[in-house]
């Protein structure tokens, strides 16, 4: 997702010229004072967005890395930045509660950082605001395979196969990565029932002449 910029220039004019800045008698913040808001809002969800740049850069530079210090050196500041990124959002989202961009993105950092059942419920209440938005559906999806709901994920890629074919490729993705990790727990009849599944789901795209390909890094 690419850093939004949302422009208040009425509001600005009017504090400009007003000189506003307090609440009127009785404590009910003024129009202009809730675009401040929203405006602060948009800053912190940006730099979180900074943040995650940052953090795939180190996951870049990880990957690419020979010896072992030196991977564990950058898998470490890239989760530094993620949880800075957290925190971004975290203060994007006190600020406008209403911003589903922000509470998809904090879902993102925290599945990143592993915090999987957390990042549901940002997810969730990204879905609540917004129910079109596909890109949440897709990560949510992601999150409940880190937790191996495998069921979940696979209702998920119903509803992206229908409303957003691409998104749906990348959860088939990721669905093979899943696999390819080999988690903990799961009985090899399920994984094997897992495997068919993809195989089908990806024969069903290819005669309906479905995307795939690699996944592009994004909230």
């Amino acid at each position: 997702m690419a850093r939004i910029s949302w422009l208040f220039v009425g509001c600005i004019a009017a504090l400009a010229v007003s000189g506003a800045g307090a609440a009127p008698a009785g404590g009910r913040p003024t129009p202009e004072l809730k675009a401040s808001a929203q405006e602060r809002a948009v800053e912190h969800f940006n730099q979180g967005i900074g943040h995650r740049d940052q953090a795939w850069g180190y996951e870049e530079q990880a990957e690419k890395s020979t010896g072992e210090k030196e991977r564990k050196k950058k898998g470490d500041q890239a989760r530094r930045e993620y949880e800075k990124a957290q925190a971004e959002q975290r203060q994007a989202i006190a600020l406008d509660p209403a911003m589903f961009e922000a509470h998809s993105s904090l879902g993102y950092v925290q599945r990143k950082l592993g915090l999987f059942a957390d990042a549901l419920k940002s997810y969730d209440r990204a879905l609540e605001l917004n129910a079109d938005y596909m890109q949440a559906v897709e990560y949510r999806a992601e999150a409940h395979l880190g937790l191996n709901r495998i069921g979940e994920a696979q209702k998920a890629y119903e509803i992206l196969f229908r409303r957003d074919p691409e998104r749906a490729a990348l959860l088939l993705l990721a669905f093979e990565i899943w696999v390819a990790q080999a988690p903990k727990g799961i009985a090899a009849s399920e994984m094997d029932n897992v495997q068919s599944w993809i195989a089908a789901k990806e024969a069903i795209a290819r005669e309906m002449g479905g995307t795939t390909g690699e996944r592009q890094k994004e909230w």
